[in-house]
């Protein structure tokens, strides 16, 4: 299984799409239309529609009032440490390569 594909199983978010797909899958999971959990997150249902379409523009405390209003929260932990020692050697080259491996070719947050 690719690192990709097992990222995704295991609930690991890469980027904005992942993150308002994960969002998306926990509302409706609770069976709350866009306009509830908008409500109970303290935002109008637009902004809640653009993060789940991972297109968004909003605080990082809109965001985390949404997320957690519908029962998800966010884990930052190390990446493996052969990933993490490449990406620390500085060398842009290096890093992009070892983020590729890690990630997959998709990383438009990161290298658009």
């Amino acid at each position: 299984m690719s690192q990709n594909n097992a990222g995704r199983e295991l609930g690991i978010v890469n980027g904005p799409e992942e993150l308002g797909a994960a969002v998306r899958r926990a509302r409706l999971a609770l069976g709350l239309t866009p306009e509830q959990a908008a409500e109970r997150a303290g935002v109008s249902p637009k902004t809640l529609m653009e993060l789940e379409q991972g297109a968004w523009d909003m605080t990082m405390a809109e965001a985390f009032n949404v997320i957690n209003n519908i029962g998800l929260e966010l884990v930052a932990q190390p990446m493996g440490k052969a990933v993490l020692a490449r990406i620390l050697t500085g060398n842009p080259e290096e890093v992009a390569s070892a983020l590729e491996e890690y990630y997959g070719a998709e990383r438009p947050w990161m290298f658009p």
